[in-house]
């Protein structure tokens, strides 16, 4: 008998539903008294359809149903089939089937198969392959959520910058969609938008900045008549922690509407550093992939637990503890989780 929950269909679309009829565990396919026939049911457990069936080889039976454009989006949609075998009715003879998005963002996650496969092998793949996900759906239902665990904890960082006047304000939007957060957010260079004098020869001592010297004769590389050089050095710097201690500088970060707000009292440079996610695999640090496949595994197999929890009317052809299932996810997730705590959060908002 079937019993899995992984038959996929699009709105709009037909869906066919294999069923296998053995008289006892791993016995021979054996056809049934008359073609057996079947019921649709939504998710409410509200009848949609009832037909019969196809048969299709011995043993094996085919149903069809066409799904509505509208039909809701759910995990929960059922078939119910009504067998005789021997003269004996088969009771309880059903399977869910999911209808998913005709699109889904969870199929622009890039991974190789070498690491996917790590993933999957936490279910005894490619042994069990027959109680495994589409790679799509793992992608969605554990590769997704690992990668979403990841990049909170360790976001990829983008570094901007611009230019402020004095007394000014800017609204800086959210460059990108795999923005989520700002790491960030400082003035720079307040104030220095030049020498710190009028005269010819403070100019050029301002340009002389980081070249020490002591030559007395003009247009000589380290020219600093009277000490020149040292003192705008002084000056410039008692200038810069003047401007720094009477500077107003306010950042607002508005993560619903997307924006920074900043505001600023002094000239200077706005510099940002914007907190990303990426949708590929390989922009995971190496040193955190193995991470971040354990950690899709303990969502595969919590994943495949709840499938497993819904089927317990005996119509898998195997024994399945759910409970095991859902310890060893538990275990698979708190040993990366409790290694990761070592790590600060890095998504709050800091400012300069």
């Amino acid at each position: 008998m079937a019993g899995k929950n992984q038959t996929t269909v699009n709105p709009g679309n037909t869906v066919s539903l294999d069923m296998y009829l053995r008289p006892y565990y791993e016995g021979p396919l054996t056809n049934a008294d008359t073609i057996p026939t079947f019921t649709i049911y939504d998710p409410d457990d509200v009848e949609l359809y009832t037909g019969t069936s196809i048969h299709t080889d011995t043993g094996i039976y085919t149903a069809t149903y066409d799904v509505e454009s509208t039909a809701e989006i759910s995990d929960y949609y059922k078939i119910v089939w009504n067998i005789t075998l021997h003269s004996i009715v088969v009771d309880n003879a059903e399977e869910y089937f999911r209808v998913v998005p005709a699109t889904s963002e969870y199929t622009n996650i890039t991974i190789n198969s070498g690491w996917l496969n790590q993933v999957k092998k936490v279910t005894a793949y490619p042994k069990l392959a027959n109680f495994s996900l589409t790679d799509d759906e793992i992608k969605e239902y554990a590769v997704f959520p690992a990668m979403t665990r990841y990049f909170i904890k360790f976001p990829l960082k983008s570094k901007v910058e611009y230019a402020a006047n004095s007394d000014s304000s800017l609204t800086v939007e959210f460059p990108d969609d795999y923005t989520f957060g700002l790491l960030d957010c400082r003035v720079v260079n307040s104030g220095m938008i030049g020498g710190t004098g009028n005269s010819f020869w403070d100019i050029v001592a301002f340009q002389q900045y980081g070249v020490a010297g002591n030559a007395t004769i003009y247009n000589k590389r380290g020219y600093n008549p009277n000490q020149l050089y040292q003192q705008r050095y002084d000056a410039r710097y008692a200038l810069k922690s003047q401007i720094n201690a009477l500077a107003t500088n306010k950042f607002n970060i508005n993560v619903e509407d997307r924006k920074v707000i900043i505001y600023t009292s002094t000239t200077g440079m706005i510099n940002l550093t914007w907190a990303k996610y990426s949708n590929s695999f390989e922009d995971i640090r190496y040193q955190r992939k193995f991470d971040v496949i354990q950690l899709a595994q303990a969502e595969l197999l919590d994943h495949m637990a709840d499938i497993f929890g819904l089927i317990t009317d005996g119509t898998l052809d195997v024994d399945i503890n759910v409970a095991d299932i859902r310890t060893r996810a538990k275990e698979l997730r708190e040993e990366i989780l409790e290694k990761w705590n070592n790590f600060p959060n890095m998504i709050l908002l800091k400012g300069v």
